[in-house]
This record gives structure tokens, C-alpha cells and sequence, in this order.
């Protein structure tokens, strides 16, 4: 069995698939960032996520989520 040793990277909810991504991100488009950490990350995320799981929201995925889509029961 191979543990991980970096955590999971989550970004608008795409899996990425290096931790490097964060270092291509400017801090002033970051919206939220929430950290899981071995215990929390394996209940949520599976044992693969032994390491860690960081879920980062850019300001244009927090604009994306707050679309409300059109009502398409009237037409």
C-alpha cells in the first residue's frame, strides 16, 4: 500500500492533480480556503486522502456557484 504524502488539492472543485498549483494562484483571487487534516480528510474524502485535503474557491468559482439557474418549470 502507497500513502499519499501530499494532500489533495481541490480548486472550484476540480481535483488537482499536483500541490504545485498553489504556488500559480495570486492570494487576491483566493475566495475561501478550508483545510482537512489526516483524521477529518479520510472520513470525508476516503483513505486516500490519509495526507490532507485542501479545498481552495477562486473568486470567479464563488462568482460561478452564485448563478442562479432559470426557472424552465413555466415555460
Amino acid at each position: 500500500m502507497v500513502l499519499r504524502e501530499d494532500p489533495i488539492i481541490f480548486l472550484d472543485g476540480a481535483r488537482m492533480s499536483e500541490i504545485t498549483v498553489l504556488r500559480m494562484i495570486p492570494a487576491n483571487n483566493l475566495f475561501s480556503i478550508e483545510v482537512f487534516t489526516g483524521p477529518d480528510a479520510t472520513t470525508y474524502f476516503g483513505t486516500s486522502a490519509v495526507a490532507g485535503v485542501i479545498l481552495l474557491e477562486t473568486t470567479m468559482g464563488a462568482e460561478s456557484d452564485s448563478v442562479v439557474p432559470p426557472d424552465t418549470t413555466s415555460i
